[in-house]
């Protein structure tokens, strides 16, 4: 258990499967349940970033393409059981309709949707067999609301639908489906972006009510809260992690109907 956890999140020994265990927000979410002592089965498809993490931090890893239905069901018969799913694979460029494309439209769709869809589907019998099971999907802020890149967030949308419908259909067999929603995060992608530019950073944050964007410990903790006992009675539910961005925008009270 971390130190900084001042609850018994009551993970040890937990078989949990991450996605995109290797990029910026999987590195936190395979540290965070690591330290909560659960054994971490990571998952990429970049072999390269999964030999990158701490070793010592995972139980095992497995490389394989999530839109590849064949390939996930293999990975699933390897992995065998899984307490806690976490589907945080996903990737977003920036685009609008116009510059929309089929290969982008199937990229986007397959990566953040499809992927998730496929292991979801392979792991839910064994979770049945068991007769519980988590699973913590990472949506965005962007499945309700339009802040650009329309494939990404129409992929977003329909996982949390998929949410829904597991939480429904495998709630009385034991299983709890729920999804966070990030805004902006500090991970390494948008860091390269903050270099070429260093402004960005302090316009973006004007649009956020907490003045600051998330870090992903943060997001990381929300996924520990839902994967854990604490979260018992909450399913189907996606709760957003942004700093306030959704709930309103201060910017626009100040600068268009005067008030501080």
């Amino acid at each position: 258990m971390s130190q900084n956890s001042p609850l018994n999140l009551d993970l040890e020994g937990k078989r949990v499967v991450i996605t995109g265990a290797g990029g910026g927000v999987g590195q936190h979410l395979v540290s965070s349940f690591h330290n909560a002592g659960s054994k971490v089965i990571a998952c990429d498809r970049d072999a390269a970033l999964l030999n990158a993490l701490p070793q010592e931090s995972l139980h095992e890893h497995h490389v394989f393409e999530l839109s590849d239905s064949e390939a996930v069901k293999a990975a699933a018969k390897d992995i065998g059981s899984a307490d806690i799913l976490v589907n945080n694979a996903g990737f977003t460029k920036a685009e609008n309709v116009s510059q929309m494309d089929d290969l982008a439209v199937r990229s986007e769709i397959d990566g953040n949707l499809v992927g998730s869809m496929n292991l979801t589907r392979a792991l839910l019998p064994s979770m049945v067999s068991q007769g519980n099971g988590i699973i913590v999907n990472v949506a965005s802020v962007n499945a309700s609301l339009h802040f650009g890149n329309p494939i990404y967030s129409a992929a977003k949308a329909g996982l949390l639908a998929f949410t829904r419908a597991v939480a429904v259909e495998y709630g009385a067999k034991g299983i709890r489906a729920n999804a966070v929603c990030p805004g902006s995060m500090l991970t390494n992608a948008w860091q390269a972006r903050i270099d070429s530019n260093p402004g960005l950073v302090e316009e973006l944050v004007k649009y956020y009510p907490s003045g600051r964007l998330v870090m992903p410990q943060e997001l990381a903790n929300t996924v520990l809260f839902l994967a854990s006992p604490l979260s018992s009675g909450i399913s189907g539910v996606d709760i957003a992690v942004d700093g306030g961005l959704t709930a309103g925008n201060m910017r626009l009270v100040r600068d268009i109907i005067g008030l501080e």
